[in-house]
């Protein structure tokens, strides 16, 4: 197991893409936090699928957009699993509107994997 002994957090990872990451990382022995934003059924769903392979798993809630959430989720991993080795940066939010009728703030919430993820980056390197 490559990564026994070591704690992945993937954003948005209660279903599609970022599950079937989380859970490929508890196959090979990582303990998993599950990142959503608003699918808190989904995400339940997808930490149980992580227990039966013998790995530790907490889904956490945060909107990776506000620097305060992200604190709280990493003061959760800290508190559930002592620190983190592993981050996967996955979640995005699709906007699916003609770009000329985009409304500024909605622009740079659909810019959440360049804004808000380089912070979750620095707390890793800095908090765990």
């Amino acid at each position: 197991m490559r990564f026994a002994g070591l704690t992945a957090l993937v954003t948005g990872s209660s279903r599609g893409i970022g599950h079937a990451i989380a859970l490929r990382l508890a196959e090979e022995g990582a303990d998993v936090v599950v990142h959503f934003r608003r699918n808190t059924d989904a995400a339940k769903d997808a930490a149980a699928a992580v227990v039966p392979l013998g790995r530790g798993a907490l889904a956490v809630q945060a909107d990776l957009g506000e620097p305060r959430a992200v604190d709280a989720l990493f003061d959760k991993v800290r508190v559930s699993f002592d620190n983190l080795d592993i981050l996967v940066a996955n979640a995005f939010i699709a906007v699916f509107v003609r770009v000329s009728g985009l409304l500024r703030h909605r622009i740079i919430r659909a810019d959440l994997p360049i804004s808000g993820i380089p912070y979750a980056h620095a707390k890793t390197a800095i908090s765990c």
